[in-house]
């Protein structure tokens, strides 16, 4: 069995959930005889060209072709956000060298639906992995700029609204009606110069056009395994796709064994030790995390683990302001995912105060593989793994004061911390996952 595996990005360019699943998967498929090749993002919006570079290396065994873009400098660049004609014609030639017996897509975001027509018109079977919105929100997030979440039951007017919250249209829209702003933004949608203009370039395009693609593009898949059950109901909710090829299949977790707290002790440490780990983004909550650390009393530190990973460097600053004069913060900067789960088992809380819809949160899921009291917001598919009052506490997103309160509780009560560190945990391992999906690639039709 050959399989060629298409990501957004994979590492080490990139480490967020889906590269570090990507990245397990390539690996344990190699471990098992299967040939795997793996088709990714390099450069998505630098070059002088739309396509600048197709580049193969080996990363730990296996063979990546990392397709460097700049969609900023396409023809149509709204259009190449979903459907990149460059990435399809690549996609042609990597087939045909790979000869691959099947195509699984982790995401293909960057890359566009183009990768599925391509692997279509060879004929080959696919399976794709929803760890994202990306299908029915063109912010990926289905959490709107103003910060509400969306149910991407909305008119494809309104998404361009969202995309172009935060540029000129915003003033502009002020002075319109719903009305007026429907007709405005689908006539600018379908003017060219318009959807290249700078300051609207990737917010103002076609937006019924990129539902019709992506609807067709979806049909074609043969599998589609949703990573939780929150993420499954999104998509159904949404009535902008056929879903009936859609099923639960949550991603699993290498198995480790975590070492006692005991094992750490490190000189100086306060007694109560809270920390967060992941990707430092606004949509993580960080800010949320910090200004509720600093309502705690009592002997506590906080370090926060990680870094932006090519985000905005004004969120750091942002976060350093808040955390300034409080010498119980640290930022440690990046860490080995690899050591994820034995870094965390160093702690006795973990943090989760994501305000964004999770689809998986694979730091929520280590912190209990690591044994440790997880807080984490209770929206998206967070509350499919941390249960309230037997392995953590869950808090509403985006409220400081309820988290500072959680924190508290267990910083005044060992007794509520050691409950949770040995309340029950229901995380599917990888090797129990790469059984079903073996299964799965077994279970598709033959290339014709």
């Amino acid at each position: 069995m050959r399989v060629l595996l298409v990501s957004n990005y994979f590492p080490p360019d990139s480490i967020g959930g889906v590269q570090l699943y990507t990245y397990r998967l390539a690996q344990e498929l190699h471990r098992r005889g299967v040939m795997v090749h793996v088709v990714c993002t390099g450069e998505w919006a630098t070059g002088e060209n739309d396509l600048n570079a197709v580049r193969t290396e080996i990363v730990d065994n296996i063979p990546v072709t990392r397709i460097h873009l700049n969609w900023t400098k396409a023809e149509a660049p709204f259009r190449f956000l979903y459907d990149n004609p460059n990435v399809f014609r690549v996609m042609q030639s990597i087939i045909e060298e790979v000869r691959p017996s099947l195509l699984h897509i982790t995401s293909c975001e960057p890359l566009s639906a183009s990768v599925i027509f391509a692997a279509r018109q060879a004929g080959l079977p696919i399976v794709m992995t929803l760890a994202g919105y990306w299908f029915v929100c063109p912010r990926i997030t289905l959490q709107h700029a103003d910060g509400h979440i969306c149910s991407a039951k909305v008119a494809g007017w309104e998404c361009m609204r969202c995309l172009a919250w935060e540029s000129k249209y915003q003033q502009m829209a002020r002075f319109l009606s719903e009305r007026a702003q429907n007709s405005l933004l689908t006539r600018l949608g379908r003017i060219a110069w318009v959807t290249r203009r700078r300051g609207f370039i990737g917010m103002i395009g076609d937006m019924e056009e990129r539902r019709r693609t992506l609807r067709d593009a979806f049909s074609h898949v043969d599998v589609v395994l949703a990573i939780s059950e929150y993420v499954r109901e999104a998509f159904v909710d949404s009535g902008l796709l056929d879903v009936s090829k859609l099923r639960v299949h949550e991603w699993g977790l290498p198995s480790v064994a975590p070492r006692s707290k005991t094992d750490h002790v490190e000189p100086n440490d306060l007694p109560v030790r809270i920390a967060y780990f992941g990707r430092i983004a606004m949509p993580k909550g960080v800010h949320i995390l910090i200004e509720a650390f600093r309502q705690l009393n009592g002997a506590v530190s906080l370090v926060l683990h990680g870094n932006s990973g090519g985000g905005s460097s004004s969120y750091d600053d942002y976060l350093r302001s808040l955390a300034y004069d409080d010498e119980r913060i640290c930022f440690w900067g990046p860490y080995n995912p690899a050591e994820a789960v034995d870094l965390m088992s160093r702690f006795d809380i973990i943090v989760v105060p994501s305000v964004w819809p999770e689809t998986y949160n694979l730091v929520a899921r280590e912190a209990l593989m690591a044994r440790r009291s997880v807080v984490a917001s209770r929206i998206g598919a967070l509350p499919e793994a941390v249960c309230h009052e037997q392995n953590g506490l869950l808090v509403s997103p985006n409220n400081v004061s309820e988290l500072a309160i959680a924190l508290q509780r267990l910083v005044d009560c060992p007794e509520l911390r050691e409950k949770l560190e040995s309340g029950q945990r229901r995380i599917k391992t990888l090797e129990q996952e790469m059984e079903e999906l073996i299964a799965i690639y077994h279970g598709l039709r033959p290339v014709v």
